[in-house]
Formats: C-alpha cells, structure tokens, sequence
C-alpha cells in the first residue's frame, strides 16, 4: 500500500471517528434535552395543581397572571434546538417555577390561619358554655395542614365544614354584643365586677350557665 493511500485510509478513519463522535454528543445532548425538559414538566405539572387548588379556595390575579407567564415561557423552551439554551432558559424557569410555589404555600398559610384565626374567639365562648370542644378542633386541624399544600378538597372541605358549624352554633346563642363582650373577657381573664350587670346575671340564670362560667379576680 503505498503511502498515499495510506494517507487517505487514515483520513477516512479520522472523519469516521469524527462523525461517531459528532453522533454521540448529539445522542447526549438528546438525553440531557430529554431530563431537563422532563423535570421541567414535572416542576409545572406540581405547580399547576398547586394553582387550581388555591383558585378553588380563592382567586389571586396576581398569582394566575405569573402562572400564565410561566406556562408561556415553558412551551417557548420546548422549541428550542441548542440545549445550552434551553438549559440556561429552563434554569431560570424552574427559579420561577420554585418561587410562586413558595408564594402559594404562603399564601395558604395565612389564608388558613386567618379561617382559623376569625373563629377561634367564637369556639372559645361555644365550648365554655356548652361544654363543646371546637377550640381543640381548629388547633388541630391548623397544626396538621399549615404545611401541608396542595391540600385535596375533601380536607378543605371539612375545615369549611367546621368553620360554618361555629358559626351557626354561635349564632343560636343569640348573644348580645355586651353579653359576648363581657364573656370574651372572660376567657382572657380580664373581666371585673362592673362587668357583671343586670343584662349578663339575667342572661346567666335564665340559661343555667351558673355552673359554666368561672370568674376569678
């Protein structure tokens, strides 16, 4: 073989190991495209949930707007052909993504606390007067969902239930503003004897509540 041909043997192996390897990192730029873009749906499948729930709860324009933005931005990713772009656009996405999860956590969070928050005086007065246990009910609830979102319908559902129960147990009461003022005082125990007037012993007898309440000064 002369050295010629040799040459030209030589070169054809180069441009075959060149295209192999040309073929393998398209390969693994395909399998990286692949994983990137896989978690990057998973990360928006989560945050999708995480909307719809929170608009059944309460709608945040605010919220759906960056939500919409984000969903906009993913299926732009999604044409891109150089994974180094799509990788660098999918990082940032995902930030976002991590960033309005945490904001509808937080949201939940307070909007929760304040469900519970608005009704514990209510259960306080319930329970003293009825021998109920709707604070330890609230407490509980508060304690095992604060950090749990999405939180699913059924578990919603049931501290809507509670809440709308304590509500309509305190209204039976019929309670006038200053019988549950001097009550409230009461339970934090701030109440005086110019607290107890007429209207409040009257309310207290005909009730039999005697028993019930406890006052110490």
């Amino acid at each position: 073989m002369t050295l010629v041909k040799r040459i030209e043997k030589l070169k054809k192996l180069i441009d075959e190991k060149d295209r192999i390897d040309k073929i393998k990192n398209q390969m693994d730029d395909a399998e990286k495209f692949s994983k990137t873009l896989k978690k990057l749906i998973d990360d928006l499948e989560d945050l999708k949930i995480m909307n719809i729930t929170y608009k059944k709860i309460e709608y945040n324009q605010d919220i759906n707007y960056n939500y919409n933005k984000i969903v906009g931005r993913c299926l732009e990713i999604k044409k891109e052909k150089s994974y180094d772009d799509m990788n660098s656009k999918a990082y940032n996405v995902n930030f976002e993504i991590l960033e309005l999860k945490n904001i509808l956590k937080d949201k939940w969070k307070e909007k929760l606390n304040n469900m519970v928050k608005n009704k514990k005086q209510e259960a306080t007065i319930i329970d003293l007067l009825e021998s109920t246990d709707y604070m330890n009910k609230l407490n509980k609830y508060f304690n095992n969902n604060k950090e749990k979102y999405p939180i699913k319908k059924i578990e919603y559902d049931l501290i809507s239930e509670l809440i709308e129960e304590i509500e309509v147990k305190f209204n039976s009461l019929d309670l006038t503003e200053s019988i549950s003022q001097t009550i409230r005082k009461i339970t934090h125990g701030e109440a005086s004897l110019s607290d107890l007037d007429k209207e409040f012993l009257k309310w207290v007898k005909f009730n039999n509540y005697s028993d019930k309440i406890k006052i110490s000064f």
